[in-house]
């Protein structure tokens, strides 16, 4: 599998005592390509797996800085070709 850079936000989770973590992940000016890819994999009905993993920019080739990287799965999303937005979290 190839993985190409795209520019995202992701907007850290609330620190709440009796809830589990949640990111909300967002990317502007969404292509069609990638439309096209969030679709299928909503389609497939599988859970969506997302992987963080923190480069810095003057060290990117030595690897990522979070090992092992951070997985959650996402829990909800919406697309439009303006915009992206998702969140993501831990299985209870």
């Amino acid at each position: 599998m190839t993985f190409l850079p795209y520019a995202f936000e992701v907007v850290p989770p609330d620190v709440l005592a009796d809830a589990l973590p949640q990111v909300t992940i967002e990317i502007d000016n969404v292509g069609s390509e990638l439309l096209a890819q969030i679709d299928a994999a909503v389609l497939a009905g599988e859970p969506i797996e997302v992987i963080h993993r923190q480069y810095l920019s003057d060290t990117a080739l030595d690897g990522p800085e979070t090992v092992p990287p951070l997985r959650m799965t996402l829990i909800q999303i919406s697309a439009t070709p303006l915009r992206i937005r998702a969140t993501a979290g831990f299985p209870r």
